[in-house]
């Protein structure tokens, strides 16, 4: 598969770091200059539902992380272009000595799965739950393929294919939330995601000093905070239908491990 590193077209620091990562794992890959906050992002979202952005992060868009978010859509749309699967990552990662036989068992799995994570699903204040929100699917020499019920944020780096890259770019019409909280809406998209385990990416210190920029103070308005109950409720229920539809057709027992 083709590796794609969304990244900044300045951030010759960044780049720097990501070439003397995957050069000496021996994967060849090439930058995607990454859409910027300043640019007409009306090319990339058809509309904005800034009610929808609320209530999915309480507080207002910033104009960065809707770069970032086009970013994304703008590889999805080139995978189906290109018409086979692809791995893309940011480039605030550090990669694993495990990354290249990840990407090559997940070459062997992506026609069928659809959308793989590279990263830990784990999630260090929710463990337990994230552990009860991943389902083992198969292994594969090395790693074990989960189906994650509960998605976490972050879209580090992940492969996908033209199908559902494609689920993924026309739900993207109107933009709703930051990507990965995007993604985390499984029912609203339509695309299952799964996780090779264990993780064969990190984030790196970069992370710390994201290019998305500082965040609003989330708001404590108390029409929004009551709309957001009932919006995140409504979407609960929804996740468990979808939930309950993957398993099923995965031969997987929502009760399982």
């Amino acid at each position: 598969m083709r590796i794609f590193v969304i990244s900044l077209a300045d951030q010759a620091g960044r780049r720097a770091a990501i070439t003397a990562q995957l050069r000496p794992l021996g994967l060849e890959f090439e930058f995607f200059d990454a859409i910027r906050g300043s640019d007409d992002l009306s090319r990339h979202f058809a509309a904005t539902s800034a009610w929808q952005y609320r209530l999915n992060t309480r507080r207002d868009p910033l104009p960065n992380e809707v770069g970032c978010y086009a970013s994304h859509l703008s590889m999805w749309k080139d995978c189906v272009a290109l018409n086979e699967p692809i791995v893309i990552m940011e480039d605030d990662f550090v990669a694993h000595d495990n990354f290249p036989a990840a990407v090559a068992t997940a070459d062997q799995l992506i026609d069928r799965y659809g959308f793989i994570r590279f990263e830990r699903f784990e999630r260090d204040a929710r463990l337990t739950r994230s552990k009860r929100s991943a389902r083992r699917v198969m292994s594969s020499g090395q790693f074990e393929l989960f189906y994650l019920s509960d998605p976490p944020l972050c879209l580090t780096a992940y492969a996908v294919n033209p199908m559902t890259a494609g689920l993924l770019a026309s739900a993207s019409e109107t933009l709703i939330g930051p990507v990965d909280k995007f993604m985390q809406r499984t029912w609203h998209h339509g695309a299952p995601i799964f996780a090779l385990g264990p993780a064969s990416i990190t984030v790196s210190e970069h992370a710390d000093a994201s290019t998305i920029g500082a965040r609003q103070k989330k708001s404590s308005n108390p029409v929004l905070l009551l709309s957001r109950l009932v919006y995140k409720s409504a979407g609960q229920l929804k996740r468990a239908r979808f939930n309950a539809r993957q398993l099923k057709a995965l031969g997987t027992s929502p009760r399982g491990d």
